[in-house]
């Protein structure tokens, strides 16, 4: 079982006094780069001292801050017996101090972090084909009992790329879904670089169609105990490097090299997984190539909505162009407000109803209807217009449709007969060759030869069935034909029927 231990390296990094730290162990750093790994405080203090936010920085709380960050375990003091000539300055302690491997890999993620905005996803595929080279060059060798060392060093190098191909994808995924990519197809400025942006995305999808299915091969080929072979080898190698590294802190034995062999060929069976496919799951790059196509599809609809959303625009800005104009060569306010009513229509409405009137006089007003002592009112029942309510509807049995049913299945059955009927009518030996087919066919017929057609294209050996059951192949020429109907005549491919026995 693994337990999650606290990494005290990194608390340096979110203290009250991080920015002293933090300076520190990049000037640290720095010098690391240019292969200077010892330091002394003092040349600690002069580089601090170079900034004018250290103005004030004394070798007092340098000392300080050089004890928590040896205590962290970023760095290591080395006491320095050479430079020592006093008692007085062996007690004083004289240190040499260097950084960590933890805390170069902490230094090296804080610089990445700082400039992760300055980093973009690449879809290159180069990776894949030195992977190929790679896995060709390690069955070579294996075969001729070469070196162990050629072979791991090929390894090392599939590993990086791989480890390089997954980090780039999923880093440009990650960009593309990003809020602000979102918002950015979202706008006008889009559309400038809309199709170079597909068109590296269309050549990404066909590289790795490439690389990726010759990447397929070039895995099955190597047997399952050649793999089993080159895959211990491998495990040999690392361990023998592993009980060399003097930073180790781990116990090199029988348990170590078991979890080093889980750690191998877990990193061989992702390979495997993410290049071939099997019956549960896609490969990774099919599901890579599936999201790349509807990347595709969406920036193509996005555009068209800008493109269409522009266009509207323009159209607007025209017509309210022609509305204002309109409204200026109005001669007075109630011209411009028979104008606006005719433009945006009329803001208060009444409605009146009757449904029958006492009066046939083309003169007489809704006004006048009911006055009078016999006045005639009439019921309106209104209906409300809020969605989320709905009237109550009376429940009512089952109708029985039982004849209904009996007079379509009739009918069907008819369908089926005539169907029939029309095919021994023109069959010939149990060939039907449509252009062979004198005078004009009916509109049934020609409907009944076209589904033929079509339910036979559905099936890739051109073979089906008629809705009567009877199994036919399809068979099409290069010639053409006319096929003369009662509603017309239809030119088409000549087709050929060859009725076949179960």
């Amino acid at each position: 079982m693994n337990i999650l231990k606290e990494i005290k390296e990194t608390a340096y990094l979110s203290t009250t006094k991080s920015e002293q730290y933090r300076r520190i162990m990049r000037i640290f750093f720095n010098e690391y780069e240019k292969m200077n790994f010892h330091l002394y405080k003092e040349d600690i203090l002069n580089k601090i001292e170079e900034f004018p936010e250290f103005e004030n920085y004394t070798m007092e709380k340098l000392k300080s801050d050089l004890d928590s960050l040896v205590d962290w375990g970023n760095l290591i003091a080395i006491q320095d017996t050479k430079k020592v000539n006093t008692i007085e300055e062996f007690k004083n302690r004289e240190y040499r101090y260097s950084m960590s491997e933890k805390a170069v890999i902490i230094e090296r993620m804080t610089i990445t972090l700082e400039n992760i905005h300055f980093e973009s996803g690449n879809l290159s595929t180069n990776y894949i084909s030195r992977m190929i080279d790679n896995l060709e060059e390690i069955s070579f060798l294996f075969s001729r009992k070469e070196s162990t060392d050629s072979i791991y060093e090929c390894w090392r190098i599939i590993q990086e790329d791989f480890k390089q191909i997954n980090q780039n994808y999923q880093d440009y995924l990650k960009e593309f879904y990003s809020k602000k990519s979102e918002e950015l197809m979202k706008t006008t400025e889009f559309l400038l670089y809309k199709e170079k942006f597909i068109n590296i995305l269309k050549n990404f999808i066909k590289n790795l169609q490439k690389y990726s299915s010759k990447m397929e091969e070039t895995l099955k080929k190597i047997e399952f105990q050649m793999e089993n072979e080159i895959l211990e080898l491998i495990i040999e190698k690392e361990f023998e490097k592993q009980e060399l590294n003097l930073n180790n802190e781990f116990k090199v034995d029988e348990s170590f090299k078991n979890r080093l062999r889980e750690n191998i060929i877990g990193k061989w069976q992702s390979l495997k997984n993410w290049f071939i496919s099997n019956e549960k799951r896609k490969s990774e790059y099919r599901q890579i190539m599936n999201i790349t196509e509807e990347i595709i599809g969406k920036i193509v609809q996005e555009a068209f909505f800008i493109t269409q959303r522009e266009n509207w625009g323009n159209e607007r800005k025209a017509e309210y162009r022609k509305f204002i104009s309109l409204f200026i060569d109005c001669q007075d306010i109630k011209e411009a407000h028979k104008l606006a009513s005719h433009l945006f229509g009329v803001q208060k409405i009444r409605h009146f109803n009757l449904k029958a009137t006492n009066t046939v006089s083309s003169e007489s007003s809704v006004y006048d209807e009911g006055e009078g002592k016999n006045r005639n009112y009439m019921e309106y029942i209104l209906e409300s217009h809020n969605r989320t309510y709905k009237p109550r509807i009376e429940k009512t049995g089952f109708e029985d449709r039982r004849e209904l049913k009996e007079r379509l299945k009739l009918e069907y059955k008819r369908k089926l007969e005539n169907d029939r009927k029309m095919i021994t009518q023109y069959l010939n030996k149990g060939i039907l060759d449509i252009s062979q087919i004198d005078g004009e066919v009916s509109a049934e017929f020609r409907k009944f030869i076209l589904n033929l057609i079509t339910m036979a294209n559905l099936s890739s050996d051109k073979i089906s069935r008629t809705e009567y059951g009877q199994k036919y192949r399809l068979t099409e020429t290069n010639e053409k034909m006319v096929l003369k109907c009662e509603d017309g005549d239809l030119e088409m491919p000549k087709y050929i029927f060859e009725f076949l026995e179960d």
